[in-house]
């Protein structure tokens, strides 16, 4: 029985002993966890991701006056729930980089996947990362933005629709533009724009070419000035032209750039129509959606190319009423998280005539002389969603002067110092090391990983995560039970194995016991 008793203290012992080979690493161990973490890598470029895995890392934070304490700092890895929350920041040269963060034009919430890729890993932890195949898949993924900075700088790009178009009045007496010009100068919008020393606004205007109104722009009085003076005097609609030149051209000027780089600004696009991209009388609306294709092509690897300034975010504003008012043509039925992941699955596709369109795919946009076209309906507000779907931002669709204000505020993002992530994974993940690695994916590239290493046997279940909006139920023994009380029966069965030999061999051999009394 003293064997027995040996072998399984040193079972147990074993059980709960920390990672493996990992003797030549410095390893902390997560308050109140039996979990020990590496510190985080990074990329090794000027801005970097930075990811937040031990008390000193935590502590650097709350000397800077980003974080208070270091609870809501610290990972947490919740092994019977299948949880982690991380914490991190992106630094340029070490100093705390403010990045926006928008909710989702569909949601109404933080979409993670504009901002962040996650992998959880077990396999391999010493080698590359291998194929996406390999690694866990990550579920209820959601990012927390914190610590809103006002100074951070912007720069907006005003492309405003000059066409002649622009010139109606809609029944009223005041144009279109005048309209636009109304809340561009409006009180609440001009406060948004110069709402620091360092914003700079910059005006483009475009019908069927892109005129620059105005360089940078850093006065209110010359502002003004600039929207007062533009006038509606094109022809044709060249949206997606216009767009791709905001992006990539006027962001390429000498001063422009010269000024993002050294404010690390956020340049926004606000981009205003009240009709459809249209290159000649016999386009239709299918015909627009290579073209749309390929802007959103270029918009994507412009948000997301590696770059020393900050990549842009677009909105879009529609002066006017949908065109196209069943858009985004999802099944009918759908509604709830059904329709938002139906929504979210066709905004990241390629579009298609029938995509874009619907049954009017085949409708003339502005046909020649007097006969009714789809633009006479309203706005392509189809190709604005995917635009600022694609582009990080929103798209408004209006004909109310207030909702033309609140457009243009919206577009003024606050800007977070620091973010909280959470994600899910199969409890069975966290039996072994694991690594996680972070990705952004839009305003700046960059990654980071961190190397957590639980018990190796088993481990058991972490603390509970009670902070509000924790998305998965409490179930401490879920993932423990059926691996505990199987070695637990085992060893209360070595206990018992002397008295149940002894016992077994009587019954076979029908030996009678002793009584134990002299002479007998």
């Amino acid at each position: 029985m003293r064997v027995f008793r040996i072998l399984l203290a040193s079972f147990c012992l074993w059980g709960c002993q920390g990672p493996g080979d990992v003797s030549e690493l410095e390893l902390e161990r997560i308050p109140g966890s039996l979990t020990r973490v590496e510190p985080a890598v990074s990329d090794t470029t000027a801005v970097q991701l930075d990811l937040m895995a031990t008390q000193g890392d935590c502590q650097r934070l709350i000397d800077l006056g980003v974080l208070k304490t270091q609870q809501e700092c610290l990972p947490q890895v919740d092994a019977g729930n299948g949880n982690v929350r991380l914490v991190y920041r992106i630094v340029d040269n070490g100093d705390t980089l403010a990045l926006p963060m928008q909710a989702d034009p569909v949601t109404g919430a933080v979409s993670p996947h504009r901002y962040l890729s996650v992998m959880h890993q077990t396999e391999g932890v010493r080698d590359g990362w291998a194929d996406d195949s390999a690694n866990a898949i990550t579920r209820h993924v959601s990012i927390t933005p914190h610590g809103e900075s006002t100074e951070a700088a912007q720069l907006f790009v005003l492309l405003i629709d000059r066409s002649d178009s622009m010139r109606k009045s809609d029944g009223g007496q005041v144009s279109r533009l005048d309209r636009v010009k109304k809340a561009l100068v409006s009180r609440a919008v001009t406060e948004r724009f110069f709402s620091n020393d360092k914003n700079r606004v910059l005006v483009l205007s475009f019908a069927q070419g892109v005129r620059e109104e105005s360089g940078l722009i850093a006065d209110i009085g010359q502002y003004l000035g600039v929207v007062d003076g533009l006038r509606a005097d094109g022809s044709w609609t060249h949206l997606y032209d216009a767009v791709d030149y905001s992006i990539s051209t006027a962001l390429k000027k000498k001063s422009v750039a010269k000024y993002l780089l050294n404010e690390r600004a956020l340049p926004t696009i606000i981009a205003l129509t009240d009709g459809f991209d249209n290159q000649n009388s016999s386009e239709s609306c299918g015909d627009n959606a290579s073209a749309l294709k390929g802007l959103l092509r270029r918009l994507k690897k412009k948000r997301t190319a590696k770059s020393e300034v900050l990549a842009p975010v677009v909105y879009t504003v529609g002066l006017g009423k949908p065109a196209l008012p069943n858009f985004p043509f999802v099944g009918a039925e759908l509604a709830g998280e059904a329709k938002r992941k139906a929504v979210a699955a066709k905004m990241l596709k390629n579009p298609t005539p029938k995509g874009l369109c619907g049954s009017a795919a085949g409708t003339i946009i502005d046909p020649p002389g007097r006969a009714p076209g789809l633009e006479d309906q309203g706005i392509d507000n189809a190709s604005l969603e995917w635009i600022a779907f694609r582009g990080g931002g929103k798209s408004v669709v209006t004909t109310q002067l207030s909702n033309l204000i609140g457009a243009f505020e919206q577009a003024a993002a606050k800007r977070y110092e620091w973010f909280e992530l959470r994600y899910h994974t199969d409890p069975a993940y966290f039996r072994q090391s694991f690594r996680v690695r972070l990705k952004t994916e839009s305003f700046v590239s960059t990654t980071a990983e961190i190397r957590f290493h639980p018990p190796t046997a088993f481990s058991l279940p972490e603390p509970r995560v009670t902070e509000s909006g924790w998305w998965a139920p409490s179930a401490p023994f879920r993932s423990t039970t059926a691996l505990v009380l199987p070695l637990l029966g085992f060893c209360i069965s070595l206990a018992f194995l002397g008295a149940a030999t002894f016992n077994l061999r009587r019954a076979l051999t029908r030996e009678q016991p002793r009584s134990g009394r002299p002479g007998e």
